[in-house]
């Protein structure tokens, strides 16, 4: 379980649950009209999302062998126990997330959106040959793959919409644009607060990162910098909070709204103060961990979404 993030992968599905059924839905019943994305089409869609990120969890740590026995002794051993086991799983989970994407891109009539899938693949695996011992790219594009998942919903109900119910979808144009607007809100959401954590998760790893010869952010440009660069990304998120406040205020989405900005501000309240005093790994582990805590409730107040139509 260790070895594919477990409580990672349950994050992903219910972000893509709820993104179906607590947003898209909301959207569109708010205009009376009945289209988010059906169920068989649904589950493959998250299958696919999950046996990639797995597979692609399985590779990186099969990859780390070296950074891992200074950073995770533990699991650095557990791995050398099983590695050929773990090769084999990544095969199948790998086959099995291109199977169920190519299957999902089938049911909407977009057999070449199996691209996107193909492509996730290379990137988790470049990720890990390359990218992840470089500076910035690797944690860009790791954030840009914790959004994905929230933003495929959008595209493939878009896609079934267009194909399959032509009936609906000039009728549901509005519900889509408003979909369309929480779906990014969200997915930016989750880019900002994924480029925090992993620059914190940099500063964590340091000592293993510079005896293999990473690039990453600490060890080029020091962790003074890299204080300022998580402030300054931080500010980034603040300044997405008012930008989505202008997006969504005119579709009563005050929840939402409510959540996102108290639960940034206050969580910056302890957050920078907090970079400023960390100095050694449990510290780093610490608010590394608080931060996927934050990202993870942000996300999952998409379940709140219902409630503005009590209001």
């Amino acid at each position: 379980m260790a070895a594919i993030r477990f409580p990672n992968l349950v994050m992903v599905i219910v972000a893509m649950l709820a993104a179906n059924y607590f947003i898209l839905l909301s959207g569109f019943h708010t205009h009376k009209v009945y289209g988010e994305l059906p169920w068989y089409i649904l589950i493959p869609l998250i299958l696919a999302t999950v046996f990639i990120a797995a597979g692609g969890n399985l590779y990186n740590d099969l990859m780390d062998e070296d950074i891992d026995s200074v950073n995770h002794k533990n699991r650095s051993k557990f791995r050398g126990l099983f590695k050929k086991d773990l090769e084999i799983a990544y095969l199948v989970f790998s086959l099995l997330g291109l199977f169920f994407g190519g299957l999902a891109s089938f049911l909407v009539h977009k057999v070449n959106m199996g691209l996107i899938f193909i492509l996730c693949l290379g990137l988790l695996r470049f990720y890990s040959n390359s990218l992840k011992r470089k500076m910035f790219w690797g944690n860009f594009v790791v954030s840009v793959l914790t959004a994905l998942p929230i933003l495929l919903i959008w595209v493939f109900d878009f896609l079934y919409l267009s194909h399959n119910r032509g009936d609906l979808f000039v009728e549901a144009g509005v519900a889509l644009s408003l979909n369309f607007r929480l779906i990014v809100v969200y997915a930016i959401f989750a880019f900002l607060a994924s480029m925090l954590r992993e620059v914190v998760k940099d500063m964590e790893d340091i000592e293993g990162d510079a005896k293999c010869g990473a690039r990453t952010l600490p060890i080029v440009k020091g962790i003074h910098f890299c204080r300022i660069y998580f402030v300054g990304f931080w500010l980034l998120l603040v300044g997405w909070v008012f930008l989505a406040y202008e997006l969504l205020s005119s579709y009563n989405l005050w929840i939402n709204i409510m959540i996102f900005g108290l639960g940034t501000l206050l969580t910056a309240a302890f957050a920078i103060p907090y970079i400023f005093k960390a100095d050694n790994k449990k510290e780093y582990h610490r608010l590394s961990t608080f931060l996927k805590i934050f990202m993870g409730i942000g996300l999952l107040s998409m379940l709140l979404t219902p409630l503005n139509g009590l209001f």
